[in-house]
């Protein structure tokens, strides 16, 4: 029994952006940018388009190696599918096939856990907070985790009795033929048994012209839980003036920045820190500001180059504040996860620099999630 595993655990949506972010992509994208967009597919005329789950048309950009995968199909007549990217003047580019069944009772499921399944014999694994699942041609049976980790070629849990690990790479279902982007191995007693993956809905899809801006949410959560924060847009008389002075003290002019920002008390003195995420991005991500709260004002305590969202708090502090871990990847960085740690004055400029951790990370439970810029969201600051 190990009575801090709440802590150790990663969520579903963090180990969800670890495995997406590097799943079949054609090209190298933030993964901030991107997008799941789920639904029927159809074509009409020379275009492609996927009727979602959520009643919207959304509009594909295909490339010939798209068109190549769909036509390996040729008996799903309306596929039901999967695919990530990015919108581009209302369109989106597509960047990595996630799922491609028959027409099913795919925008019917709610899908919130990872899910791994093979045939011969027939078996379905669910990954539950505490437990793994068990259905097979034996009937069903659950086995208490003792044990969860990620690491750049997937995740992994260790319960008593199986081994799950799922990894990116092209899979095949034996008996529909159905596409998945990732492979999964399941470790039992007696045998090892090969199947495929699917990873669980984090957001449904939102077309960028009718995106809203999300509201903050509360400032700080209960460290044994697992909790996303989403970033807010809306103006703030406090956020605008922090990021005012920044600017005056960098002696540089803003020229219609968009950003988004959260509160959270990465001291733990009980006063949240501001953190605001700045459209100033590349292919390896954007940028994070971190100010302190100082009587009526905020002082500037970092910039942080290359980061992806969301950013997971760890469970570990230096020099009385709370590390960052961050996922790597893009702009010629080697992938992986890295802790930013406080060195009494700030946070370190460039992530892609720091040492990958390589062992299962000490997570609070706490992520903070922004939206995708693509997709128009964030304040605009003039």
């Amino acid at each position: 029994m190990l009575p801090q595993l709440p802590r150790l655990l990663l969520s579903l949506n963090a180990a969800l952006l670890i495995l997406a972010s590097s799943a079949l992509a054609t090209e190298t994208v933030s993964s901030n940018d991107q997008t799941l967009v789920r639904g029927i597919l159809v074509e009409q005329g020379s275009d492609f388009v996927v009727k979602g789950c959520d009643e919207q048309r959304y509009l594909l950009a295909l490339t010939l190696q798209d068109k190549q995968l769909l036509a390996e199909f040729p008996r799903f007549t309306h596929p039901y599918v999967e695919v990530q990217g990015v919108w581009q003047e209302q369109q989106l580019r597509a960047l990595s096939w996630q799922h491609i069944a028959p027409e099913s009772r795919g925008c019917q499921q709610q899908r919130s856990r990872i899910t791994a399944m093979g045939n011969e014999p027939g078996w379905r694994v669910t990954v539950d907070p505490s437990q793994l699942r068990l259905t097979s041609i034996n009937g069903e049976s659950s086995d208490p985790l003792l044990d969860q980790g990620v690491s750049q070629q997937g995740m992994y849990w260790r319960g008593q009795q199986y081994q799950l690990q799922i990894s990116q790479g092209a899979c095949r279902g034996t008996m529909d033929g159905a596409y998945f982007a990732y492979q999964a191995t399941l470790q039992t007693p007696e045998r090892e048994l090969n199947g495929c993956a699917l990873l669980p809905f984090a957001t449904e899809p939102q077309a960028p012209a009718s995106l809203p801006a999300h509201p903050a949410l509360p400032v700080q959560a209960k460290a044994d839980s697992l909790t996303t924060l989403d970033a807010s847009s809306a103006a703030n008389p406090k956020v605008e003036a922090a990021l005012q002075r920044y600017f005056e003290l960098h002696r540089t002019t803003p020229k219609g920045e968009r950003y988004q920002w959260w509160e959270y008390d990465l001291s733990g003195n009980g006063v949240a820190e501001l953190l605001v995420y700045i459209n100033w991005c590349g292919s390896g991500g954007c940028t994070l500001l971190t100010f302190e709260q100082q009587d009526d004002h905020h002082r500037f305590v970092s910039r942080t180059t290359l980061v992806h969202s969301p950013l997971m708090i760890s469970a570990n502090s230096h020099n009385g504040w709370q590390d960052l871990l961050l996922q790597v990847s893009g702009g010629g960085a080697n992938p992986g996860i890295v802790a930013l740690r406080y060195d009494g004055f700030s946070y370190p400029l460039n992530p892609s620099i720091q040492p990958r951790l390589s062992q299962p990370f000490p997570y609070s439970g706490v992520s903070l999630r922004a939206r995708p810029f693509a997709q128009g969201v964030g304040q605009r600051l003039y």
